[in-house]
């Protein structure tokens, strides 16, 4: 796409140039900057696929997001308030919790332990649950919170039950894996484009995120595995630090978004 501004997947997005695939990409949305742009492909087309397509949210579902100040997190809360339904969230810090319920979230507990399921049951269950936790228990108490019926989601990459193991918990309940670097170049690149269209009609907003120079890539890594950033992690040359919200205008360069 000589001449245009574009934004997407590639391997390798933490050189200072990229070569990626033309299906891959999308022309950037007007008005909408590097960083913002950085902040929306993975994670956008992950809460697409894994609500939308696999568990098919309904308006007024509750429908609970784990670990949801992350960038899926927060990608997967637009979709939900777009379609109608009703967000409940765990997160594990005090400011994260405090964080989403200024989003509107109806529910916000803790992540650090399985005391989430009787919570919510207290509410009287969820239709859907998106998880990425890994820690022992975990899943067990996404499925006890599930309502009769329910669909769980799994995008977490370890400790992750297999389908037999979760039928025989909860036979009732529709359990899918999702990965999307797994899916298919063609279907990766319909999602792209979709992405794109929902940020250029503003049906979609660009995430927070903290922003690291690609001098500071290690600091990046670090606060990525600590998990103690909201939203999206950004690298780019010559960035500016900036704090996880709101997302900054930083300037051209952005290689990479975690």
């Amino acid at each position: 796409m000589p001449g245009q501004d574009v934004f997407g997947l590639a391997h390798g997005c933490l050189g200072t140039i990229v070569r990626g695939p033309a299906s891959m990409l999308a022309p950037m949305p007007p008005g909408i900057s590097y960083s913002e742009a950085a902040t929306a492909p993975t994670v956008c087309m992950t809460a697409e696929v894994a609500l939308r397509q696999l568990a098919g949210v309904q308006a007024g579902e509750r429908v609970l997001v784990h670990a949801a100040a992350g960038g899926v997190g927060l990608a997967a809360l637009q979709l939900i308030g777009a379609a109608g339904a009703v967000p409940c969230a765990t997160a594990g810090s005090p400011y994260k919790r405090a964080l989403l319920r200024s989003l509107g979230c109806a529910a916000v507990v803790g992540s650090r332990d399985t005391g989430f399921a009787a919570q919510l049951a207290q509410l009287g269950g969820v239709a859907v649950v998106l998880n990425s936790l890994t820690s022992p228990g975990m899943v067990a108490a996404s499925l006890a919170a599930l309502q009769p019926g329910g669909r769980l989601v799994e995008i977490g990459k370890r400790d992750i039950w297999s389908s037999a193991a979760a039928a025989a918990e909860r036979p009732d309940v529709s359990y899918s894996l999702l990965a999307v670097d797994f899916l298919p170049d063609h279907v990766l690149g319909g999602l792209m484009a979709a992405v794109a269209a929902s940020l250029a009609a503003g049906q979609l907003l660009p995430l927070r995120a903290a922003c690291f120079d690609l001098a500071s890539v290690a600091a990046a890594m670090r606060q990525l595995a600590q998990a103690s950033h909201v939203g999206k992690v950004l690298t780019g040359q010559h960035m500016q630090s900036c704090m996880p919200a709101p997302p900054p205008h930083a300037p051209a360069g952005v290689q990479a978004a975690l």
